[in-house]
């Protein structure tokens, strides 16, 4: 039996993959836990239940994130008795180690996880694609404290204790991580495939244009809750998009914890679908998507080998000695790409018309 762990549903779109296509015999042989730390997560969870999709889907509290003195106790405690953990936080009366549970398929750090890790005696473990982390160094480290890093080494307790005998990723032909030799193609999904049509009943998929009608795509950010940010630039970007596609207008896609009041005027994605199923569906080799920098920018080079343009903002949006990390990943990022002419990077808002300008006399 396989399970699987899943935080986002970007990862439950991959567990769908995995299962659909029958990978290592896992149809009808794959349980599914969902750990509700993402918007709308458990509405989504009665969507898969229905889809009938995994042989079990079941629901996990997220942990306790309260930042007060005994934190880091709690976590030690969550550490140290997996199977306490495990009943307090699972909504389901199952022992965990009476399933058959054999192989754990998880995407990186999650305290859920390395619960079941421990709890269940000789589970072997796959990583499976969890976006632009997945193909760069290794995802198990990324935001670990340097306290929790060493308590992993010396208990052997958390994710670097993992033996990861497979990680599946969508594009391993550009995958670069430090994870793992053994790397593995998860099937590549069209617009047409029968995998993809189960994604959009599981997901509430609702039939659209809205991305092919509009070839400039802005991906928003949550910049209220960047201390960073200088306060203004995006404005200042919205009215350039604005001015430059007078008449046609441009398309702007908000991040779940925006609010839609916000951008009153413009032209708002409200349909909100998953964006990996437009990626797959509608985005094109043509479309430019703009943002400051998310890996929703990178997303169709990875599900489907397209190439759209891609213009990050971060060095518009916040200052200059705060966009180094993001400098040194656009550039892992353009060796990605096989037209690296078709990624900019503006450092102003009329280098950005430029871009435009420069992007549409190729198009054209």
């Amino acid at each position: 039996m396989f399970i699987f762990v899943c935080w986002t549903p970007y990862q439950i779109f991959n567990a769908i993959n995995f299962v659909e296509n029958n990978i290592e015999n896992s149809k009808n042989k794959s349980d599914l836990f969902i750990y509700h730390e993402f918007p709308e997560s458990e509405q989504l969870a009665k969507q898969i239940r229905n889809a009938k999709i995994f042989s079990h889907v079941y629901d996990v509290e997220e942990y306790d994130k309260k930042k007060v003195w005994y934190s880091k106790i709690n976590k030690v405690k969550r550490l140290m008795f997996p199977y306490m953990t495990i009943k307090k936080y699972l909504h389901s009366d199952i022992d965990v180690r009476e399933q058959g549970y054999e192989t754990l398929i998880i995407s990186g750090n999650n305290l859920f996880s390395v619960n079941l890790y421990n709890a269940i005696s000789n589970l072997k473990v796959y990583f499976i694609d969890d976006g632009l982390g997945s193909y760069f160094g290794d995802m198990r480290i990324n935001d670990m404290t340097r306290l929790y890093y060493w308590f992993n080494k010396y208990f052997k307790r958390g994710p670097l204790s993992y033996d990861i005998k497979k990680m599946y990723v969508n594009n391993k032909a550009i995958c670069h991580t430090d994870i793992t030799k053994n790397l593995f193609q998860l099937p590549k999904l069209t617009q047409n495939d029968k995998v993809i049509q189960s994604m959009k009943k599981a997901f509430n998929y609702k039939n659209n244009n809205q991305y092919v009608e509009n070839r400039i795509i802005y991906l928003g950010q949550p910049f209220f809750e960047m201390s960073e940010y200088i306060m203004g630039s995006e404005e200042k970007v919205l009215e350039c998009l604005e001015k430059k596609n007078e008449g046609q207008g441009f398309l702007i896609r908000l991040h779940p914890r925006q609010k839609i009041e916000n951008y009153e005027g413009y032209k708002i994605d409200k349909l909100r679908n998953l964006w990996e199923l437009e990626c797959i569906t509608q985005i094109k080799e043509k479309t430019i998507l703009i943002g400051s920098f998310s890996t929703a920018q990178i997303m169709p080079k990875i599900l489907s080998d397209k190439e759209p343009y891609i213009i990050f903002l971060y060095k518009i949006y916040f200052p200059s000695e705060f966009v180094q990390e993001w400098e040194n990943v656009v550039n892992e990022l353009k060796t990605l790409y096989n037209n690296k002419g078709k990624i900019f990077c503006p450092r102003t808002v009329k280098e950005l018309e430029e871009n435009i300008l420069q992007i549409e006399k190729e198009i054209l």
